[in-house]
């Protein structure tokens, strides 16, 4: 009679190759996500840069319109007062609204003129408006903040008045 032979070990894999397996699978899906993350906020980051340097010419070319025909400046309780007569303006003034519309407001209780609607750039607002009358020239500041992606950027403009008075 033959005697059977029984193999010491059986074809496979033992428990702890298994489980070292998955670890080494885990790390390396944990190192993916942690890459895709990083690569997403670099994006979004550059998304805003972007759109917020667009952003920014569309309201220094709105501004430039209106301030540098502007005449009459005067400063009242550092608000600064202006004519246009291209936009029929007496005695207005820029401000900033709460949604973060740019509006030209007159002093005569007139409907503002919209020069930038909150919505050119969208998740985009525009908010810290600021000018100032100086020497001839329109100065100032603006914030352009994004929620997405919780990122600021602060902009400045000046323009000389073509008719400063």
């Amino acid at each position: 009679m033959m005697k059977r032979r029984i193999p010491r070990r059986r074809a496979g894999f033992t428990l702890v190759e298994a489980l070292v397996c998955i670890l080494i699978l885990n790390l390396l899906t944990l190192a993916v996500v942690t890459g895709t993350g990083a690569a997403t906020q670099v994006y979004h980051k550059a998304v805003f840069v972007s759109e917020s340097g667009l952003l920014a010419d569309s309201v220094d070319t709105a501004l430039s319109d209106v301030l540098r025909y502007a005449t009459d400046p005067t400063v009242d309780n550092g608000t600064v007062r202006f004519d246009n007569a291209n936009y029929s303006v007496s005695g207005g003034t820029i401000l900033c609204s709460s949604d973060g519309r740019l509006e030209l407001e007159q002093t005569q209780g007139g409907t503002p003129v919209l020069l930038l609607s909150k919505g050119v750039y969208a998740g985009k607002k525009l908010t810290d408006f600021t000018l100032t009358y100086e020497d001839g020239a329109y100065s100032g500041s603006y914030t352009i903040s994004s929620g997405s992606a919780g990122a600021q950027q602060t902009e400045t403009f000046r323009f000389q008045a073509v008719n400063a008075g």
